[in-house]
C-alpha cells in the first residue's frame, strides 16, 4: 500500500467514524428549529452512526409544542461547533422575522411571541469540540399555555413576568430603604448617650466583637479604652493577643452593647 492509499484508508476510516465534513452545512432549506437541530446532527455524524441518529421529532404529549435534544461531536476542525451552531439558529430566526433575546428567539413587535427556544452548549468530555443542544418550539399556538410553561421552565420571563419582578424588586428595595432608615434613626437616638463618658459600648466585625467604655468624646469622635475582644457566638474566649489600649473611632462605628 503506497502513502497516498494510506492516507486515503485513514481519512475514511476518521469519515466512518466521525463524519467528514468536506462540504459546507447549509441549513437554508430549514424551516424549524426541530429540522435544523435534525439536519445539524445528521451533518455532523459519520456514515457508521449515521443510521441511528434519530430524525424523527415527536411532539410533547399536550401537543403544543416540541422538545428535541441531540449533541454531536466534530474532531475534524478547529473552528468551535458551538459557535457554528448558535450561528444557524441566529441565521434561522433572522429567516423566520424573530430575533434573539438571550435564548429565546422572539417576534420583535411582542416579545412574550416566542418562535423557539435552542440551548446551546459544549458537549461534556471525552466528545471531541462537540455541541449540545436543546430546542423548545410550539407546534400550535406561541401562546399555549402549555408552552410557555415550558419555556418559563427554562428560564423565559414574559412581559407580565418582567412586571411583577420589577414591582416586586421595588417593594424589596422600599423595605431596604425602611431598614435603613430605621437603623439611622435608632443610631442617631444612642448618641448622645454614646458620647456620656463610661458608657459601655461594643463593635462586631468579622465574626469578633469588641467592647470598650467612652473615655471622650469630640464632634467627630469617641475615645474608647477597649477593654476586651471575643468571637462573637464564644463571649467566654477572648481574642488570642489581645490587649487593652485607648483608640480614637467614629461613632458609627460601634453602638452601646445589649
Amino acid at each position: 500500500m503506497n502513502r497516498r492509499t494510506a492516507c486515503a484508508c485513514v481519512a475514511l476510516t476518521a469519515g466512518l467514524l466521525v463524519g467528514c465534513a468536506t462540504k459546507k452545512f447549509d441549513g437554508q432549506a430549514t424551516q424549524t428549529a426541530s429540522e435544523l437541530t435534525v439536519a445539524l446532527a445528521v451533518y455532523h455524524s459519520g456514515l457508521v452512526d449515521r443510521p441511528f441518529v434519530a430524525t424523527s421529532t415527536p411532539p410533547h404529549p399536550s401537543g403544543q409544542y416540541r422538545l428535541v435534544s441531540r449533541w454531536w461531536c466534530e474532531p475534524n476542525t478547529r473552528a468551535s461547533s458551538v459557535d457554528a451552531a448558535k450561528n444557524e439558529y441566529t441565521a434561522l430566526c433572522s429567516r423566520l422575522g424573530g430575533l434573539f433575546q438571550g435564548d429565546f428567539c422572539v417576534k420583535p413587535e411582542n416579545t412574550d411571541d416566542v418562535l423557539f427556544m435552542a440551548q446551546v452548549v459544549r458537549a461534556p468530555q471525552p466528545c471531541v469540540n462537540g455541541a449540545s443542544v436543546r430546542v423548545v418550539e410550539p407546534t400550535e399556538s406561541h401562546s399555549a399555555p402549555t408552552y410557555v410553561s415550558a419555556l418559563r421552565s427554562l428560564g423565559f420571563r414574559t412581559s407580565e413576568d418582567r412586571a411583577a419582578d420589577r414591582l416586586r424588586e421595588a417593594a424589596l428595595a422600599a423595605r431596604r430603604q425602611e431598614r435603613l432608615e430605621l437603623e439611622a434613626e435608632r443610631r442617631a437616638a444612642m448618641l448622645p448617650r454614646m458620647r456620656e463618658r463610661g458608657t459601655r459600648i461594643c463593635r462586631t466585625e468579622d465574626g469578633i466583637t469588641t467592647v470598650g467604655f467612652v473615655e471622650d468624646s469630640t464632634e467627630m469622635k469617641l475615645q474608647i479604652r477597649v477593654v476586651n475582644a471575643y468571637p462573637t457566638r464564644v463571649p467566654k474566649l477572648q481574642v488570642g493577643g489581645f490587649q487593652p489600649h485607648i483608640t480614637w473611632d467614629t461613632p458609627t462605628r460601634w453602638e452601646m452593647c445589649d
